[in-house]
């Protein structure tokens, strides 16, 4: 048996192990207090600090959550808003939980990240392939700086790899028609639902935010951009 093979048969057996993956929480509780850089300002504007405003009744909110512009959904922040009530619940909203709380809690989410992918791999190829797949995905130098934070993309990142590896496939070849009305239909139903009832909570009256979005982004800047080339004389 040639070391790599060797190798891989021990990283497959600790995949499959509960303390492997009680090791990897830990790993990822860890991952997210030891990055403290910056990444990227939304990973507090649309998040932690939407939710802060969300509890405790102050916070800067950006151009996109006004209400002339609604471009922002608040499910994400929602998510960290729930974790900061739950502290001041229970009297533990304290400076370190009010700044550490939300990337803990994106730490133990980031672990259904490496599990799903894990699984992903299972479902698409085989469990040699999906331990190898894991194993780089943990020592991605990226994924170890990004996933832990309390960005949008990061909890997305999340949400599609966990889709994807619960997704039946197996529909989509043999009976579309079970694959829409089974599942498409109802899982989009619910989302939609869910999404305009708690913006409708966040901005106080019936928003679709992903309307909003389009016709600011695309509508609008399409408007301008061709104003603009009227006024230039180009055609």
């Amino acid at each position: 048996m040639s070391m790599t093979t060797a190798v891989g048969s021990t990283l497959e057996r600790w995949a499959q192990a509960r303390w492997f993956w009680a090791a990897m929480l830990l790993f990822r509780v860890w991952n997210a207090l030891f990055v403290r850089t910056a990444f990227n300002p939304d990973e507090y504007w649309q998040s932690t600090e939407v939710a802060h405003r969300m509890v405790f009744g102050y916070g800067h909110l950006t151009w996109e959550w006004q209400d002339d512009a609604r471009l922002r959904g608040f499910a994400h922040p929602a998510v960290f808003a729930l974790l900061y009530k739950l502290l001041a619940i229970g009297g533990l909203d304290t400076r370190w939980a009010i700044a550490y709380g939300p990337r803990v809690l994106q730490g133990t989410l980031a672990v259904f990240n490496d599990y799903s992918l894990y699984h992903l791999g299972r479902v698409y190829f085989d469990r040699r392939v999906a331990t190898w797949a894991l194993f780089c995905h943990i020592f991605s130098w990226f994924i170890f700086y990004v996933l832990v934070r309390p960005y949008s993309n990061s909890i997305e990142t999340i949400c599609t790899t966990a889709a994807l590896a619960h997704w039946p496939w197996q529909f989509l070849s043999s009976d579309r028609r079970r694959l829409l009305l089974q599942y498409v239909l109802p899982i989009a139903t619910i989302t939609i639902l869910l999404m305009l009832a708690i913006d409708f909570l966040g901005y106080g009256a019936l928003t679709f935010v992903p309307l909003n979005f389009i016709k600011f982004n695309v509508l609008e800047v399409s408007a301008v951009h061709s104003s603009s080339r009227s006024h230039s004389g180009k055609e």
